[in-house]
């Protein structure tokens, strides 16, 4: 297994791991909601071209049919932009949702890691770091000096990874009611 560019055809595969972190997001939206019908809101924008779930924002740890872990990343500017779509999508089909607006919860200037997420199958074996690893290279080469994402107050194991990999907290934002850490690493200068 590697790391590779997510396809579409990844998107069954990939909307398990996104659910995972996305319930709760889904749930605010929506209302509390099935997971199937969890995974087929995600597995939609998944597969398609310009949004902040999408496969083009995506690279997958794993082979030509299995993905272990997955990772969503992109340029700090794009992030607002890319969630249009979400939310327009909300509005269109679920007229009395309920949601945040498009927050300025991520630094223009930082490359931001969006969503990752590791099969519970395959947790402890490094898969997470290596995605990160990968992101932070990805940032590094197109000239980025930050990288940023958010984690969940109650994600110690996770905040905990982030710290080991230089991370630090910068402030903390909300969105959908949850609160979450926005940890920083500036490694690039």
């Amino acid at each position: 297994m590697n790391i590779r560019e997510a396809k579409v055809s990844d998107a069954d595969k990939i909307a398990p791991l996104f659910e995972l972190i996305l319930s709760p997001h889904i749930n605010h939206w929506i209302g509390d909601v099935e997971k199937k019908q969890r995974l087929e809101f995600i597995n939609h924008f998944v597969r398609e071209d310009n949004n902040a779930f999408s496969y083009k924002y995506c690279h997958v740890y794993g082979d030509d049919s299995s993905v272990a872990g997955v990772i969503s990343h992109y340029p700090g500017y794009k992030d607002d932009q890319l969630f249009e779509p979400i939310f327009d999508f909300l509005k269109k089909h679920y007229p009395n949702l309920n949601y945040d607006s498009v927050e300025d919860d991520v630094d223009p200037d930082d490359y931001y890691i969006n969503l990752i997420s590791v099969s519970s199958k395959f947790r402890g074996e490094g898969i997470g770091n290596q995605l990160i690893g990968y992101a932070e290279n990805r940032a590094k080469a197109r000239g980025y000096k930050t990288v940023s994402l958010n984690v969940e107050f109650d994600n110690s194991r996770a905040q905990k990874l982030y710290e080991r990999l230089g991370y630090h907290f910068q402030r903390t934002n909300t969105s959908d009611g949850l609160k979450y850490r926005y940890l920083v690493k500036e490694q690039f200068q």
